[in-house]
């Protein structure tokens, strides 16, 4: 695994993925137009092992990391803001990533 990251990273870094993290299932979309779309992408993250993550590192390709801000869909349907620090590879979360319970990610 650490191998093919490793290759992604230095040949084709255009994939988002969970370095320490390899049953967590990840859906990238980019907004065709982000002027009226209002984001620039949406991550969905899909936890498929039995246990809970609390703390996720994110790897982002270059051109996801130009994001200003994040939020993420509550269970009531609306976008709230969440917290992030940023890291050399990407980003880290601190929402829990429950099993089989999908996060929806929106970079602004």
């Amino acid at each position: 695994q650490r191998l093919i990251h490793g290759l992604i990273r230095e040949y084709c870094d255009e994939i988002v993925f969970l370095p320490e993290a390899p049953r967590v299932f990840t859906l990238m979309n980019d907004a065709v137009d982000e002027m009226p779309c209002g984001f620039r992408h949406l991550l969905t993250l899909i936890n498929l092992s039995p246990d809970t993550l609390e703390q996720t590192d994110i790897h982002l390709p270059p051109a996801w990391k130009d994001m200003k801000t994040m939020q993420m869909l509550d269970r009531s349907g609306e976008w709230k803001p969440i917290a992030f620090s940023v890291t050399e590879d990407g980003i880290t979360i601190t929402e829990p990533l429950s099993y089989l319970d999908p996060v929806y990610l929106l970079f602004v």
